[in-house]
């Protein structure tokens, strides 16, 4: 489960906000107005996430937002008996629970910390209050949802090719990952074996 104490939640800083809004103008190809971002980035509180911690686990009813300031996150299913990560989330993406956020069911997913993490935790009333009074907001959030639309679809079509062309889109689009997280945990994203994981690395050494 995810800890969480008095003294791990707190506000941004004007500096850690000004590094956040640069992020977020590479989340679509819509950028927010600065007063925009400062006042979604001031709607939520900062936590602290130990590392394999889970923010929202299997069955949770949580349907709040959290956005990554740093870390990664792994989004995971069980098939069968075998853990399946589904993607990652790095910062500063939004990660959020639709199950429940949309639906009001429960999770299907874990969201589980790869890192020590750092993550905006927004109240889902808080943040729809932001949709509703913000029409820049708003669009935002439609252009982030069809960016990630976007990547679910490129991930589909990459999981259908070789194995080396999804590590190298991989190390090319995600290169953190490769250096946080542990090979099997990649390999279930990749859809492969950890053994087949580690000999295409060494034969593209």
């Amino acid at each position: 489960m995810m800890t969480r104490n008095a003294a791990d939640s707190r506000t941004l800083s004007a500096d850690d906000k000004k590094r956040i809004r640069k992020l977020l103008e590479h989340e679509c190809d819509y950028i927010m107005p600065e007063k925009i971002a400062d006042e979604f980035l001031d709607a939520g509180e900062i936590i602290e996430v130990k590392k394999w911690d889970n923010v929202i686990s299997s069955g949770d009813m949580n349907p709040d937002i959290y956005v990554v300031i740093e870390g990664i996150l792994r989004c995971w299913y069980w098939d069968d008996d075998r853990e399946i990560t589904a993607f990652f989330s790095t910062l500063p993406t939004m990660a959020i629970n639709y199950h429940t956020y949309y639906a009001n069911k429960p999770s299907f997913y874990n969201f589980q910390a790869c890192t020590p993490a750092k993550l905006l935790h927004i109240k889902k009333e808080i943040f729809d209050s932001l949709v509703e009074r913000l029409p820049e907001f708003a669009r935002w959030n439609l252009r982030v949802a069809q960016n990630q639309l976007y990547y679910l679809e490129l991930k589909r079509d990459l999981n259908q090719g070789k194995a080396k062309d999804k590590y190298l889109s991989l190390v090319r689009e995600l290169p953190d990952i490769m250096n946080s997280v542990p090979l099997q945990i990649v390999a279930s994203y990749l859809g492969i074996t950890p053994q087949h994981l580690s000999r295409l690395r060494r034969s593209l050494l």
